[in-house]
């Protein structure tokens, strides 16, 4: 079962989405896994790379828009 939960943005600029998460000191990957519990992954199109277990993910919609995955209960500990 994923632990991993899906929110639409209405973020449409990914170099302003990575621009801002670098400017924030957060490391940011492009085309890689976000990590979750348990060593679960889904793929995302922008990750952020959080200290710990846990990761941020952007995917880009067909309309251009990026839903956030994450797991978030994780990533609030």
């Amino acid at each position: 079962m994923s632990h991993f939960s899906t929110l639409r943005t209405k973020i449409t600029d990914a170099e302003i989405l990575k621009a801002s998460l670098r400017d924030l000191g957060i490391s940011v990957k492009n085309d890689a896994d976000v990590r979750g519990y348990n060593g679960q992954r889904v793929r995302s199109d922008i990750v952020a790379v959080l200290e710990g277990e846990y990761d941020l993910g952007w995917s880009r919609n067909t309309d251009g828009s990026f839903d956030l995955s994450a797991d978030l209960w994780g990533v609030a500990r």
